[in-house]
């Protein structure tokens, strides 16, 4: 998590407006897992099933990483590039790929997928 936060400010560092903020956020994000199988793997599969995850450092650098998701998005309806009524949680739980009820993932997903694109 260390690597990717820093790697992830480098690529933002000079980046201006909202919208190119968060695509080049999106593809570092998808970029650096797909370059780092084995960090994600355990990251998604071992760290986060533990039920102490909440205590550990990467819990916690994750959530940082969570913050600036949210930043992204909030300066983005500050400079009406992104739509007021876009739920920022619900953003960025669909850029992090986690649902805490999937039940309900449906329907955020249709809303923002649709929204985007009608």
């Amino acid at each position: 998590m260390e690597k990717f936060l820093s790697g992830l400010h480098d690529h933002l560092l000079g980046i201006k407006g909202a919208l190119n903020k968060l695509r080049k956020l999106i593809w570092y994000h998808l970029h650096f897992y797909e370059k780092n199988k084995d960090y994600t793997r355990t990251l998604l599969s071992d760290l986060r099933q533990n039920p102490r995850f909440d205590q550990t450092k990467a819990y916690r650098m994750i959530r940082e990483y969570s913050k600036i998701i949210l930043q992204v998005i909030e300066e983005g309806k500050k400079e009406k590039a992104i739509r007021k009524e876009i739920d920022p949680y619900i953003l960025r739980d669909i850029i992090l790929g986690r649902f805490p009820n999937l039940s309900e993932a449906g329907d955020h997903l249709y809303d923002q997928i649709v929204g985007g694109v009608a």
